[in-house]
């Protein structure tokens, strides 16, 4: 991982050392010692490709063979307008192909099904680099629209994964990504003297690269203006939003180091444990909700969440007064007792919920 480290005064560059993105997570993967086994997204996409009418390419077919389910993969250390970029050859390409192998196809748009970071770079493309003339819809799963404390506190306070003695030290490496400082918060976050302060406007936060958190705010600026230019946007987008878990939202500042706090101005909004509520989503953006934590991965997420209140109107009502929607969620592994299976709970969808 430490070789991994990229330089600086990158920019929305590639390092040209070679690294490619091959494809997307598997379902059951894992860096031994650095953490434990998780499922990735080869579930989403088998789910998906039962019960929709989409096709993947076959092991063996050529990129000349038409399709019509993409799974996209990126280099997440890189900054997301170059994967934005990605993205977009990649997708126009694909539908230009899809579009061409049958009639009935011409008229065919793109529905985005975007995990976490994915989410910024699919909607870079869509309202920076001209991708809103090909989408239909744009579905976000966990994304911090409005980034996430625990990225800035990654940068902050240092990174360490693992366990005891196989434990891992990657701040220089995290430190060196565009794409971390992209999603440290573009809100309001850290407690000063007067109120709450953006990170990029508090000077001499340790480990922060300002040139680059500058960046971010000028990549997220980019992504508002473009959006609030063009009539329909927010109908287009339709982000998942985790909620009823704790999840950091401020930070005090204590010597060198951030203390997290679940609380906003003295309320808790909850969240799916790293992204909270306020960021999981652009400010008057309809949205879908579900209890569910970011621990549990994209393929329960879009398997389960998206019917929970998909299509709802945007809420204006404090957190502990919203009506709540039907939920289906799962345990997360640091609540069951040990030695226990867990086992998925739900509920039925709230009524209307379904696409």
């Amino acid at each position: 991982m430490k070789a991994l480290t990229l330089p600086s005064d990158l920019g929305d560059g590639h390092p040209g050392d070679g690294v490619r993105a091959h494809g997307v997570m598997p379902t059951l993967h894992a860096l031994p010692g650095v953490g434990p086994v998780v499922d990735g997204y080869t579930g989403l996409l088998d789910w998906l490709e039962r019960l929709f009418t989409l096709r993947r390419r076959r092991p063996g077919e050529g990129d000349d063979v038409p399709a019509n389910l993409l799974a996209f993969a990126y280099d997440w250390r890189l900054s997301c307008r170059y994967n934005a970029e990605r993205l977009k050859e990649r997708v126009e390409r694909a539908l230009s192909q899809w579009r061409d192998s049958a009639p009935q196809r011409r008229a065919a748009r793109v529905v985005f099904l975007c995990h976490s970071m994915g989410g910024l770079v699919t909607r870079y493309y869509v309202e920076c680099l001209g991708g809103f003339e090909i989408t239909r819809r744009v579905v976000t799963l966990g994304t911090p629209h409005r980034g996430s404390l625990s990225a800035l506190v990654h940068l902050v306070d240092g990174l360490r994964v693992g366990w005891g003695p196989w434990a891992v030290h990657l701040t220089d490496f995290a430190r060196s990504l565009p794409s971390l400082h992209q999603i440290t918060p573009d809100y309001a976050c850290l407690v000063r003297p007067g109120g709450l302060r953006y990170p990029r406007e508090t000077a001499g936060l340790m480990g922060v690269d300002e040139k680059l958190l500058h960046d971010a705010g000028a990549f997220h600026a980019e992504i508002r203006r473009a959006a609030a230019a063009r009539p329909g946007a927010a109908a287009a987008l339709l982000p998942v939003v985790g909620v009823r878990q704790p999840t950091p939202t401020t930070a005090d500042i204590v010597g060198d180091r951030l203390r997290p706090q679940d609380t906003i101005d003295g309320l808790d909004e909850g969240g799916d444990g790293r992204v909270p509520r306020l960021s999981a989503a652009p400010p008057g953006t309809p949205t879908g909700y579900t209890p569910v934590s970011s621990t549990v991965r994209c393929r329960t997420g879009a398997a389960y969440a998206m019917p929970c209140g998909a299509g709802s109107r945007p809420n204006p009502l404090p957190p502990d007064t919203a009506p709540r929607p039907g939920a289906l969620g799962r345990a997360r592994p640091g609540a069951a007792a040990g030695g226990r299976s867990l086992r998925p709970h739900g509920h039925r969808a709230a009524r209307g919920a379904g696409w």
